[in-house]
């Protein structure tokens, strides 16, 4: 039987959930394809029988100063091998590729992902992922003085995110409709928002940390700030404390000040075996741009931490 590509209906959104993704709720999926910047899925059928699925979450990135779409592939799926490549071609070919100039990511884990994004799909690789990690079992008790939590985030996060952007060639848009939809609106055990905020109560830096993870999910912060950086840095440690943590993780660009402003502080680089890869559809970003200046975190997979 031929097998037809299209969208899901409404109607057929849970089962496409209960079929690709039947660990998420179907509220966490629902959150997943309502990005600020658009989603979309593209369904394989043969009569009424899924057999293919391919989904792509964009985001707002700053490129250069200007406004570009940056994407992630996610939940591929097919009932016989080679089907999942063919939801994937499609979707990059129609929401990805020439008329779309969008460049797409993935963080994988090697072996056979790395078969499929880069010998199937196109995609090079960035560089092998290094997480940071900071032991913070046997520490003594500390404060993280000069910080405080979040409940959401306002337009004081463009004002920060304009702050950091010029020292990258590209990274995704941190403004309140990002990092609110990423962290605060997923539904789930939410993160801890760290702040820190200058006499006129203006917002200088930001990290996210994720508790039952133990993990830095984000981390913004001007170089120049070294203060409010070494603040952040504090905060997070005794939040891990606090919690009877034996180790806190981060993952930051190895060419960020910040990455190692870290080290200086106790963290230690790890390898994780993973790749970061994309395809890029800009011909005017092509993957060695992306090796030498693209900032990432966890904040950038969409399902990361």
């Amino acid at each position: 039987m031929d097998v037809t590509f299209r969208a899901p209906t409404q109607s057929e959104s849970e089962s496409v959930r209960a079929t690709v993704a039947p660990g998420r709720s179907a509220a966490e999926h629902a959150w997943l394809y309502r990005a600020p910047a658009g989603s979309v899925q593209l369904c394989g059928f043969e009569g009424d029988r899924l057999v293919a699925h391919a989904g792509l979450v964009t985001r707002t990135a700053i490129v250069q100063g200007r406004e570009k779409r940056f994407g992630e592939l996610v939940d591929l799926y097919g009932v016989r091998p080679g089907y999942e490549v063919l939801a994937a071609r499609g979707l990059l070919e129609e929401h990805a590729g020439p008329k779309s100039h969008v460049v797409v990511t993935k963080t994988v884990e090697g072996g056979g992902e790395e078969k499929l994004f880069g010998r199937l799909l196109g995609f090079e690789v960035l560089r092998t992922e290094v997480e940071l990690v900071r032991e913070v079992a046997g520490d003594a008790p500390g404060e993280g003085e000069g910080a405080v939590r979040l409940e959401r985030f306002d337009e004081q996060a463009r004002w920060l995110f304009d702050r950091c952007a010029g020292e990258w060639l590209a990274l995704t848009l941190r403004d309140d409709r990002f990092w609110n939809w990423r962290f605060v609106d997923r539904p789930g055990s939410p993160p801890i928002l760290l702040g820190v905020r200058d006499a006129e109560g203006i917002l200088r830096g930001v990290a996210v940390f994720a508790p039952d993870a133990m993990q830095v999910l984000d981390f913004l912060c001007p170089p120049v700030e070294n203060e409010v950086g070494r603040r952040l840095f504090a905060a997070l440690e005794a939040e891990a404390r606090a919690r009877g943590g034996r180790e806190l993780r981060m993952r930051l660009p190895e060419r960020s000040p910040w990455f190692e402003v870290a080290q200086e502080r106790g963290w230690r680089i790890r390898p994780t075996g993973r790749l970061q890869m994309a395809r890029s559809f800009n011909r005017r970003l092509d993957d060695l741009a992306l090796r030498e200046s693209f900032y990432a975190t966890w904040a950038d997979e969409a399902l990361g931490g």
